[in-house]
């Protein structure tokens, strides 16, 4: 690697690294305290596994994903304790900047110098956006993207140098990539096709690569059977996707959605989709001989865009899984330009046409860069916020739920167990109390009535002391619950309200002593 190219990676991770981090800078709000749902949910499994010794998939219904991601939350919980939501951000940034590194790599391995290091920049503006949530959500996808961009680059290079040990890492890699969620099974199936199919290579390379696949599903297994959920898991993470019987979102309900946020999709990926195309002619002068080690290209970007459009809900962030080989063939449309603009220095090309070709290149760049002028405008406004009210900028969490928290923790001993109906998930975490019942989010259970059969036959056989009903805007229709509203006009009294989280706190009747006051 010259050195030059070095100066500009490093460059990149810096940038990088301050557009993922944003959600660390003293102009935010605490870090402790995220801003997203998913977040606190994952801290509200963690918390609850690590105190209460409560397991997923069998004691708690959390998601449907693999467990990898579960696993991290609970090690950064125990680690670092309420600082964990911070640790999570700190390894979602180094997997961001590790992903910005393998695409380097894969790009110079493919196409050259500069295309590897336009692969990365390409990277690093994508992850400062809304596509790649990695501040302040640290979900699955920032890591199984690092695990993925990783195998890809080893296989190419088990290839290129005839390499078993290359394609057993290849293979443990993906396998990873699967741990933290499912839909990278379709890359899996396409590494193995290319291998075998497209590649020759022969037996004992397939055989390589299944071992390293093996190895991490060996470890997978070994470690849920050791936890004693290996059955609840497998129901959990891959018959109930498979059989739709998780209360997925319907197939005309996708179609809805993908409409909807098409809008979203072609905004906020303009810029990658429109290089993306344009290096597609030259990416497909590589996928015949000599260079058939391009292939992984193909495979690649076909088997992600499969497995984003599987994910499920169609949410923009989940089309990252897809944005990683987008960002190694938008480097290929941007290389071509560059070529473009050089050629149009030196009057080799048409002054009419270069004229034409330029101002699209510009106005490509201009979106490229404009993320990160949003996001720059954004930190602008609020420091300016910050000045002149003289400390934090509220983002969503501050003193409304950490009253909820106080008020959840005198009322309730650290041994009782509380439900929340809704997705105020932070009171789990924040109060440090046990769930009441087995599923513990709203989204997982609204669209389920045999989620709600098992969560009213849970409370009424062993009501929690304190239930706790969040009224959700949009998500009310979804919400509603009437045999929750029975056992409360039942056996509950309304304890306390917190209109600005629109929560309704009701405590056991044989409790009341322990009522406050008033409400607040």
């Amino acid at each position: 690697m010259r050195a030059q190219s070095l100066g500009w990676l490093l460059i990149l991770l810096i940038f990088g690294g301050l557009l993922w981090c944003d959600g660390l800078f003293p102009w935010n709000e605490d870090p402790r305290y995220p801003t997203n749902d998913d977040t606190w949910m994952y801290l509200a499994v963690a918390s609850s596994w690590a105190d209460h010794g409560v397991l997923p998939y069998r004691d708690i219904a959390s998601e449907d994903k693999t467990p990898f991601l579960l696993i991290l939350y609970r090690l950064a919980y125990e680690r670092f304790g309420e600082m964990a939501p911070v640790a999570m951000q700190i390894l979602g940034a180094i997997a961001s900047g590790l992903t910005t590194i393998f695409l380097f790599l894969l790009g110079r391995d493919l196409y050259g110098e500069r295309a590897g290091l336009l692969a990365a920049g390409a990277w690093t503006m994508a992850a400062g956006s809304e596509w790649v949530t990695a501040t302040p959500f640290v979900g699955t996808e920032v890591f199984a993207v690092c695990l993925a961009c990783a195998g890809w680059l080893s296989l190419r290079r088990g290839y290129a140098h005839r390499s078993s040990l290359a394609l057993l890492l290849a293979g443990l890699l993906l396998g990873g990539a699967f741990g933290f969620k499912q839909p990278w099974a379709l890359e899996i199936l396409a590494a193995t096709a290319l291998i075998a199919f497209h590649w020759r290579m022969g037996l004992p390379a397939v055989a390589a690569f299944s071992a390293g696949l093996l190895a991490t599903m060996s470890a997978i297994t070994a470690y849920l059977a050791r936890l004693g959920v290996l059955a609840d898991a497998w129901q959990v993470c891959i018959v109930n996707p498979l059989t739709g019987t998780r209360g997925a979102v319907a197939w005309y309900e996708r179609v809805y959605r993908l409409a909807h946020r098409l809008f979203s999709y072609v905004g906020m990926g303009a810029p990658w989709f429109a290089f993306g195309v344009l290096g597609l002619s030259r990416a497909r002068s590589g996928w015949k001989e000599p260079r058939r080690d391009r292939l992984v290209l193909l495979y690649w970007t076909v088997s992600a865009l499969l497995g984003s459009l599987a994910a499920g809900k169609l949410f923009t962030y989940q089309l990252q899984q897809f944005l990683a080989p987008l960002c190694l063939l938008a480097a290929l449309g941007l290389d071509a330009a560059w070529v473009l603009l050089l050629q149009l220095r030196d009057r080799r090309v048409a002054i009419a046409p270069a004229s034409v070709a330029a101002c699209g290149v510009a106005f490509m760049c201009l979106l490229t860069i404009s993320p990160f002028v949003t996001a720059q405008l954004d930190m602008g406004a609020l420091w300016i916020s910050r000045l002149q009210r003289g400390g934090p900028v509220p983002r969503g969490v501050p003193e409304a739920k950490l009253s909820a928290a106080d008020f959840v923790q005198e009322h309730t001993d650290p041994s009782d167990e509380i439900f929340i109906w809704g997705q105020a998930d932070y009171l789990y975490f924040l109060s440090g109390r046990k769930p009441g019942a087995r599923h513990l989010n709203l989204i997982l259970a609204a669209r389920s009535d045999a989620a709600k059969d098992s969560i009213i036959r849970e409370l009424r056989a062993d009501p929690p002391r304190l239930i706790i009903v969040e009224e959700r805007g949009a998500l009310k229709q979804d919400s509603e619950f009437t045999q929750l509203d029975s056992l409360i006009a039942d056996r509950y009294e309304h304890a306390a309200a917190f209109p600005s989280l629109r929560l309704d706190c009701y405590l056991r009747q044989d409790d009341t002593s322990r009522r406050p006051g008033s409400a607040r």
